[in-house]
């Protein structure tokens, strides 16, 4: 029995060893790719297992000799020897993970760095920053020409609905010879114009802007005065020319409402004393003679209506003079305006010669001084 174990354990241990070195295959070593971000992909494990070791293949090989142990009462073992059993397979062994590459330490970003990468994709894309910094600063030929331009437009006296059409214009044609381009609205070219003319008229202003007194109060500022002085006569006579017509305005509503009351007044005294309106009207008709027959016909509707007849034809006459007097105060105020106008240009004429004046008399100086 012992010499029939040992035979068979050495069978078996035969068999293993020549099916292990039959199936045995070298395994393929990996080859070096190199990936896109620098880092090399982990080993590819082998196609096939390692071969089983000595002391595994013996306990195999008992467990297979004692699994073909007979079963029978006299020990013997049935008929002739039995098939080896097929080598066994060992446990397939877990994949290999991902080696992880350490990579050296970076230093970490500063606090500007920080800011210059976008928060929601975490990449270093830079982010530009808003221009900042102080406005550009007008030159002295712009402020030359708005004044220029502001004299000759006169937007201060253009009509109702037309002052900003006119001031736009005005904007138009400064860009068109290419002056004033940081201006981008004709609401801030009025502006700017307006603390030009109030800073030439009363001096410093609170409401005035730095750059505007600087460019005014400069040796440079001589250069524009008489434009300024025909811009400020323009603007004060569209000034005086609104205060008058507010005058008017509001004498006329004083007017109507006084006529209105009056209209007012003569309806409720016909509606509450009809005797006194009757006897009023019996004694004298519509054209000043007797009206006996219609006091006799009686018919106070008729009456009624008489006397507020003659009432509207005196405030229609009434308002007829009231008109011919304001046509004649026109008249009067076209004329002052006319004469304005007249001492205006004069004015302008006056300060243009003088500062022709003066700029030949710096010539010849300037031409003494370096001849």
């Amino acid at each position: 029995m012992l010499a029939t174990k040992s035979a068979q354990r050495e069978y078996h241990e035969q068999q293993a060893r020549a099916s292990a070195s039959s199936h045995h295959l070298v395994p393929q070593q990996p080859t070096l790719i190199h990936h896109r971000n620098g880092q090399h992909p982990p080993a590819i494990p082998a196609a096939y297992p390692h071969p089983p070791s000595a002391t595994n293949v013996s306990a195999q090989s008992d467990q297979h000799a004692s699994m073909s142990q007979p079963t029978g009462v006299t020990g013997q073992y049935p008929g002739s020897p039995q098939l080896p059993p097929p080598a066994p397979v060992p446990p397939p062994q877990p994949a290999q993970r991902h080696q992880v590459v350490e990579q050296p330490a970076q230093p970490s970003p500063s606090s500007s760095q920080r800011r210059a990468v976008t928060p929601d994709l975490g990449c270093s894309r830079p982010v530009v920053p808003a221009a900042r910094g102080r406005a550009k600063v007008l030159r002295p030929r712009d402020y030359y020409h708005m004044a220029r331009l502001a004299a000759t437009y006169d937007p201060w006296g253009a009509g109702h609905g037309h002052k900003m059409k006119t001031w736009d214009a005005l904007l138009k044609e400064l860009k068109r010879i290419g002056c004033c381009g940081e201006i981008s609205t004709h609401t801030l070219l009025m502006n700017k114009v307006n603390m030009m003319v109030d800073h030439h008229d009363k001096g410093d202003l609170p409401s005035t802007n730095k750059d505007i007194a600087d460019a005014l109060d400069a040796p440079e500022g001589h250069l524009f005065a008489a434009q300024l002085d025909r811009a400020l006569h323009c603007k004060e006579q569209a000034e005086e020319k609104a205060r008058d017509k507010d005058v008017q305005s509001q004498k006329k509503s004083e007017e109507n409402e006084t006529g209105g009351y009056t209209l007012r007044e003569g309806s409720l005294q016909s509606q509450t004393n009809p005797d006194e309106i009757q006897a009023s009207t019996s004694s004298t008709s519509a054209d000043g003679s007797a009206a006996d027959d219609a006091e006799e016909d009686g018919s106070p509707p008729r009456k009624r209506r008489r006397t507020i007849d003659h009432d509207m034809k005196v405030l229609l006459e009434k308002n007829l003079d009231h008109s011919q007097d304001v046509a004649e105060r026109d008249d009067v105020f076209q004329s002052q305006v006319l004469e304005h106008l007249k001492e205006g240009n004069r004015l302008t004429k006056e300060a243009n010669d003088l500062y022709a004046e003066k700029q030949d008399a710096l010539l010849d100086i300037l031409r003494k001084a370096y001849s």
